[in-house]
């Protein structure tokens, strides 16, 4: 199957899209919509064989340590001052920029953050994620992540230092608080995060890369919900000016092929 891809910009399909409200994505592996109403990130993601749901409203955000008011401050309808998506030969490319929006951060430095995801052929999603404070502030304790829901997820698995350490999910857990912190660190070398679906669909998140201030501290897991932190509650420095990076892949794997 050749990849499929729409664009709409203002209600009209469109065969190139500048400035698109929404783009979609389909291959042999999975169907995805980005959309400019998500803040330029994934909406939904699907596995094309079983039709379950892998991904739904990816997002970044901070909640609490960074600004005075604790409440949501992050991607939305409003934040993506720019959404572009356009074709590269078979491939589809989306780029977001814009600023993290929440009632904390009005009349505020604000926190810039930008997204590039890459869709081909393959089974596997680029991602490129980055945030930029524009104040600087020492040791704070808040969080701040890019995360989204995995509403088919059954089991975990992580590949830390110490091996594969594996998680059943149940119903409901997630009042019990987080399944996974940072008790167990990644694998500096190989890092693997795995979720398992009811039908034994894999969403891998592969090829793990960080850079910049704050960088990286580790996965958390909470109920069907996985976040990747730059703040995580324990102290971190902020740096004006500075873009923190994270770059990964999002791979598909059909049941077959979905172990090491």
């Amino acid at each position: 199957m050749r990849a499929s891809v729409w664009f709409v910009a203002f209600g009209l399909a469109l065969a190139t899209a500048v400035a698109a409200q929404q783009a979609a994505f389909e291959n042999d592996h999975y169907a995805v919509v980005v959309s400019r109403a998500g803040g330029g990130l994934i909406e939904s993601l699907q596995a094309k064989g079983t039709g379950e749901p892998l991904v739904r409203h990816m997002r970044i955000y901070t909640d609490y340590g960074i600004y005075p008011d604790r409440a949501y401050v992050g991607t939305s309808e409003k934040s993506a001052a720019t959404f572009d998506a356009r074709r590269q030969g078979e491939a589809l490319i989306t780029t977001a920029q814009g600023q993290l929006l929440g009632k904390p951060a009005e009349g505020r430095k604000p926190i810039a953050y930008r997204v590039q995801m890459r869709f081909d052929n393959s089974p596997r999603i680029h991602v490129k994620a980055a945030v930029q404070p524009a104040m600087t502030k020492e040791q704070v304790r808040g969080f701040m992540a890019l995360c989204w829901a995995i509403p088919s997820l059954t089991r975990w698995r992580l590949r830390t230092i110490e091996g594969l350490l594996r998680h059943t999910y149940h119903p409901g857990e997630g009042a019990q608080g987080r399944a996974y912190s940072r008790q167990w660190p990644l694998d500096p070398v190989r890092p693997l995060i795995a979720a398992s679906t009811t039908q034994g669909v894999e969403l891998r998140l592969e090829n793990l890369r960080w850079s910049g201030t704050p960088s990286f501290t580790g996965p958390v897991i909470h109920g069907q919900t996985l976040f990747l932190c730059w703040l995580d509650g324990t102290p971190r420095d902020l740096q004006a000016g500075t873009w923190a990076t994270l770059e990964f892949d999002l791979r598909v794997a059909a049941p077959a092929r979905s172990r090491d």
